[in-house]
C-alpha cells in the first residue's frame, strides 16, 4: 500500500472507525517541530506553559533531554510520527443540563462519567476507547501491510495536542471553550489517537474544519471562574474541572464558592453553547447513563464509605480522581448549597484526620452560616460520630440569626436577634410560674431535712440565712412561715413532696425544648424520660443546697470556735457573711452548669458550658442585685396588694430563666466560634 495515506486508505480508516463505535474520524498530518499546529502552536503552547496555566499537570510539562517540552510537537517525543489518525465518540446521554434548575441537595458529575455498561457497571472511557482504537490499529496494519509501518494508540495519555489535531484532520474546530465541535454532533466528544509513521501530503489540509464560532461568547460569560480568559484560552489551573479533578490538596478559597455545585468536572461551557442544543445522543453501549449519578445527592455521595465508593466506581474516571478528593469537592458543593442539613456531615469531616478535608469542611460550615444558633449541639462535639440511636439533627426553622465572624459585637447582635425572635419569652415565663409552685415545697424538705433528719437548729438557721442570700426580696417573711410549717405540719411535708414531683418537671421541661431548640436537636424526650431527668436534676439540687447549708454550718462553728464563742463583732459577721455568699454563688454556678449541660437532649461538651455557667452566676447575682434596687420603684404592691412577694419572686423568676437561656445561646455561639477558628488553623 506505499508508506503515504492514499484517499483509499482514508475512506477505509474512517469505515473501520466507524465500524468500531467512534462517530467522527479524519487523519492529519504531523508537522515538524517549530511549524504550524493550529490554534496552539509549538509558541503558543509553550507561553501558556510557562505562563503557569498549566496548573499541577506536570504530565503536560515533561520535556526532553534537549529541554524542549515533549507535547509541543508529536515528532519531538517520537521522531517517527508523520500523521495522526483521530477518532471521536459521542458520549453525550440523555439527561438535564448542569445549568438547569437541580433539586436541593445536588452535586453534579461531568456527562462523560455518567457512563455505565449495560449490566449497569462503571465504564472509564480511556479503556473503552483503547479497545476501539485497538481494532483500528490491527485493521490499518493488516491493510497496509509494511515491516516499515509504526503506530501506537493514546487515550488522553500521548505526548500530542489532541484537538488541534482532530480540528486538522476535520473532526471539528475548536471552539472559543477550547473543546472540539463539531456541526452535526456537537462538543460531547471523547478523542482518541492513532499517531503513524504514515506521510500525508494533500488530503489533510483539504480537511481542515472550519470556525464557526462566530461572534457567540456565551461559554466565556458562562465560565463562573474565568478560566476562559480569551478566545479559545483558557487557564486550567482556574477550570472547575481541573480543580475537581486533577487538582491535589486544598483549593484556593476564592474558587470554591464559584465551583457551586460541581462535584467531579464541569460542564457548563458545553451547556451554553448554541452547537449543542441539538446535540444527538449518542447510542453507545458502555456510555448510558447511571441513573444515580445525574444530579447526585451530595449526601449520598458524602456519606459513602471506602468499600461503597469502590463499589460504585471502580473503573470509572472518578476512581482515578480517589474518594477523599471527591469528598473534597463534595464538602465545597455542601457550603455552596446553602442547605444546613449537610451541618452533621461537615462536622464530622471537620473533625476528621484528612487535614484537606478538614479544612474544606471548615470552610463550607462558614459558608453556610454554621453558627446559627439552632444547630449548636451537634456542631460542637468534637468527637461527634452520628448514630441511628440518636436523634437527627435538623434546623429548626424559627431562629435564624447567625454568626459568621470573631468578635463581641456580631455575638451580641445575634444573641438581641435570638431573644427578639423567638418563643425564649414564654419559655422563662413558663419556667417563672412552675418555680413559685416549686420554691416553697423545696425550702420546706430543706427545713425539714435540717430539723427531722439532721437534728440541727444550726443548719436550720443556715437554710434560713442560705434563702435571705438567693431570694430577692421579703426573704424574713418567707422563711418565718416555711419554718412555722415544717414543725407541726407532717401533712406539709408529704404534700410538698407531691408538688415537687409535679412541678420539677413543669420547670424543666421548659428549659429542655428551649434549651434543644438552641442546639438544633430535633426531639425532646418522652413524658417518662423527663419526669426522670427533673426529679434527678431536682435531687441534685437538693443536694447542693444541703452541701451548702452543711458547709455553711461547719464553717460557722469552726469559725465561733477561733473566735471564742464571741459571734457578736463585725469581723465574725463579715467573716460568716462571706462564706455564705460563696457557698450560695458556687450552688448558682453549680445549678446553671447542670441545666446547660444534662438538660439538652444530645451530648453536650462540658467545656462548652462550664465558662458560661461561671458567667450567668455571677451575673445572675449583680442582677439580683439591682432587681433588690428597683423593686421599690416597681411598687407591685399597689397592684398586686397580698400577693406582692409572690409576684415580686416571680417576676425575678422570669428574668432569672431569660439570662440563663440567653446565656445557653451564647455558649453555643462562643464554642462553635472555637471550633471554627480550630479548623481555618489545621
Amino acid at each position: 500500500m506505499g508508506s503515504a495515506w492514499s484517499s483509499e486508505l482514508v475512506e477505509w480508516v474512517r469505515g473501520s472507525a466507524v465500524g468500531a463505535g467512534f462517530d467522527l474520524c479524519g487523519v492529519a498530518g504531523a508537522p515538524a517541530s517549530g511549524e504550524s499546529e493550529g490554534v496552539l502552536t509549538a509558541e503558543r503552547f509553550s507561553e501558556w506553559v510557562a505562563g503557569g496555566r498549566a496548573g499541577e499537570m506536570e504530565y503536560l510539562k515533561r520535556r526532553d533531554e534537549a529541554g524542549e517540552l515533549l507535547r509541543r510537537s508529536a515528532r519531538v517525543a517520537m521522531p517517527w510520527v508523520r500523521s495522526v489518525v483521530v477518532c471521536a465518540l459521542n458520549y453525550h446521554a440523555e439527561g438535564p443540563l448542569s445549568v438547569d434548575a437541580a433539586a436541593k441537595g445536588a452535586g453534579w458529575i461531568g456527562r462523560y462519567a455518567w457512563s455505565g455498561g449495560e449490566d449497569g457497571e462503571p465504564v472509564d472511557y480511556h479503556d473503552d476507547l483503547m479497545r476501539r482504537l485497538k481494532v483500528v490499529e490491527a485493521g490499518l496494519v493488516a491493510r497496509v501491510s509494511s515491516e516499515t509501518l509504526q503506530t501506537k494508540c493514546y487515550v488522553d495519555t500521548g505526548p500530542l495536542l489532541e484537538r488541534d489535531f482532530a480540528a486538522r484532520a476535520g473532526v471539528g474546530w475548536v471552539g472559543k471553550n477550547t473543546c472540539v465541535i463539531n456541526q452535526g454532533v456537537g462538543s460531547w466528544l471523547l478523542l482518541g489517537v492513532i499517531v503513524c509513521s504514515l506521510e500525508v501530503e494533500t488530503e489533510a489540509a483539504a480537511l481542515v474544519a472550519a470556525d464557526r464560532c462566530g461572534s457567540c461568547t456565551r461559554c466565556i460569560e458562562a465560565c463562573p471562574t474565568g478560566a476562559l480568559v480569551a478566545s479559545r484560552e483558557m487557564d486550567a489551573s482556574l477550570c472547575i474541572a481541573y480543580l475537581t479533578i486533577e487538582k491535589k490538596g486544598a483549593i484556593a478559597e476564592e474558587l470554591r464558592e464559584k465551583m457551586g455545585r460541581q462535584v467531579f468536572g464541569c460542564d457548563i461551557c458545553q451547556d451554553v453553547c448554541p452547537w449543542n442544543r441539538k446535540a444527538p445522543v449518542g447510542d453507545h453501549v458502555g456510555f448510558r447513563a447511571r441513573g444515580e449519578l445525574v444530579n447526585p445527592s451530595l449526601d449520598w455521595l458524602g456519606g459513602m464509605s471506602a468499600d461503597e465508593f469502590r463499589r460504585w466506581f471502580k473503573g470509572s474516571p472518578l476512581e482515578r480522581t480517589k474518594r477523599h478528593r471527591v469528598q473534597r469537592n463534595v464538602a465545597i458543593a455542601m457550603g455552596n448549597s446553602g442547605d444546613e442539613s449537610f451541618v452533621p456531615k461537615l462536622m464530622e469531616w471537620a473533625g476528621g484526620e484528612d487535614a484537606v478535608l478538614a479544612e474544606s469542611a471548615g470552610w463550607a460550615l462558614r459558608r453556610l452560616g454554621l453558627l446559627a444558633s439552632r444547630q449548636r449541639a451537634w456542631m460542637l462535639s468534637e468527637d461527634v460520630k452520628k448514630s441511628e440511636a440518636e436523634p437527627e439533627v435538623k434546623p429548626i426553622e424559627a431562629v435564624k440569626p447567625t454568626v459568621r465572624e470573631d468578635g463581641a459585637w456580631p455575638q451580641v447582635k445575634a444573641l438581641a436577634m435570638y431573644m427578639a425572635s423567638t418563643e425564649v419569652h414564654t419559655y422563662a415565663f413558663s419556667v417563672a410560674a412552675n418555680v413559685i409552685l416549686s420554691l416553697f415545697p423545696f425550702i420546706v424538705l430543706l427545713l425539714t431535712l435540717a430539723q427531722k433528719v439532721f437534728h440541727s437548729p444550726a443548719m436550720v438557721a443556715v437554710v434560713g440565712d442560705l434563702l435571705r442570700t438567693i431570694l430577692p426580696n421579703n426573704q424574713d417573711f418567707i422563711v418565718r412561715n416555711m419554718t412555722s410549717l415544717v414543725h407541726p405540719h407532717g401533712s406539709t411535708r408529704v404534700f410538698s413532696v407531691v408538688m415537687l414531683l409535679i412541678t420539677s418537671t413543669g420547670v424543666f421541661l421548659p428549659l429542655e425544648v428551649a434549651l434543644n431548640n438552641v442546639w438544633g436537636v430535633k426531639e425532646n424526650r418522652n413524658y417518662l424520660q423527663n419526669q426522670m431527668v427533673s426529679l434527678g436534676l431536682a435531687a441534685a439540687v437538693g443536694a447542693l443546697a444541703m452541701a451548702s447549708v452543711a458547709l455553711a454550718t461547719g464553717q460557722q462553728r469552726i469559725t465561733t470556735w477561733i473566735f471564742f464563742g464571741h459571734t457578736d463583732n463585725i469581723f465574725f459577721n463579715f467573716l460568716a457573711g462571706g462564706v455564705l455568699k460563696i457557698c450560695a454563688v458556687v450552688m448558682s454556678v453549680l445549678l446553671f452548669f447542670l441545666i446547660y449541660w444534662v438538660l439538652p437532649h444530645r451530648k453536650i461538651p462540658a467545656m462548652a458550658v462550664l465558662p458560661t455557667a461561671i458567667v450567668i452566676g455571677l451575673s445572675w447575682e449583680v442582677a439580683k442585685y439591682l432587681y433588690v434596687l428597683a423593686l421599690p420603684h416597681l411598687d407591685f404592691e399597689s397592684v398586686y396588694g397580698p400577693f406582692k412577694v409572690s409576684v415580686g419572686l416571680m417576676m425575678w423568676a422570669f428574668l432569672s430563666g431569660l439570662m440563663l437561656l440567653a446565656g445557653a445561646h451564647f455558649s453555643a455561639t462562643r464554642y462553635t466560634l472555637r471550633l471554627a477558628r480550630e479548623a481555618e488553623a489545621e
